[in-house]
C-alpha cells in the first residue's frame, strides 16, 4: 500500500509542475492581486477561487480544472502563485480532511520549486450538480514545503468541470 501512496503522490507532484509550467508560459497579469489586505476577494459567479494565504489575501486571476488518472484538479493562478485542490473523481459532498497523502489534497505554489502540500486542514464540498459539473466548496490547510510552513485559511472556490 505505501507503493501506491508514493507512486500517487509523485504522479500529483509531476501534474503540479505541468500546471505551473503551462501557467508560466502565459503573459503576465495585469490585474495580478498585490494588495497587502489580509481578506480574500467574495467568490463571484462562474470558476473562481479566492483564501488567505500566509495572512495575505489571494484571488485566482484564472482557473483551471481538469481530470486525470481518477483525480480532480482545480488549480487557481495568478502570475506565478497556484492554489491547487485534488479531488478524487468520485468525489462526495460534505467535510473532507486535507492530507499529504490523502484522496483530498492542497497545495500552494508561490513560483520557484516550492509547493507547499497539505499536512492538514479540510475542504468542504458544499454543492455539486453532475449535469452542468458545478462544484462549489470552501477549504482551509497547513501546507509545509518540508522545511517551513504556510497557513492557507477562508479558502472558497465556485467551479465547472
Amino acid at each position: 500500500m505505501k507503493k501506491n501512496n508514493k507512486t500517487w503522490f509523485i504522479s500529483l507532484i509531476i501534474m503540479g509542475f505541468m500546471l505551473l509550467l503551462a501557467n508560466s508560459c502565459k503573459k503576465a497579469d495585469d490585474n495580478s492581486n498585490s494588495s497587502n489586505s489580509t481578506t480574500p476577494a467574495p467568490v463571484k459567479g462562474k470558476n473562481s477561487m479566492s483564501a488567505t494565504v500566509g495572512g495575505v489575501a489571494y484571488t485566482a486571476t484564472s482557473i483551471n480544472v481538469m481530470t486525470a488518472s481518477g483525480k480532480v484538479g482545480i488549480t487557481g493562478m495568478n502570475g506565478t502563485k497556484n492554489l491547487i485542490l485534488w479531488l478524487p473523481d468520485a468525489f462526495t459532498t460534505g467535510t473532507h480532511s486535507l492530507s499529504i497523502f490523502g484522496d483530498y489534497m492542497g497545495q500552494y505554489a508561490p513560483g520557484g520549486s516550492n509547493i507547499f502540500t497539505s499536512t492538514s486542514g479540510s475542504i468542504i464540498i458544499s454543492e455539486y450538480i453532475a449535469s452542468n459539473g458545478k462544484i462549489k466548496g470552501t477549504f482551509n490547510f497547513v501546507g509545509s514545503d518540508n522545511s517551513t510552513t504556510v497557513d492557507v485559511t477562508s479558502g472558497q472556490f465556485e467551479v465547472y468541470k
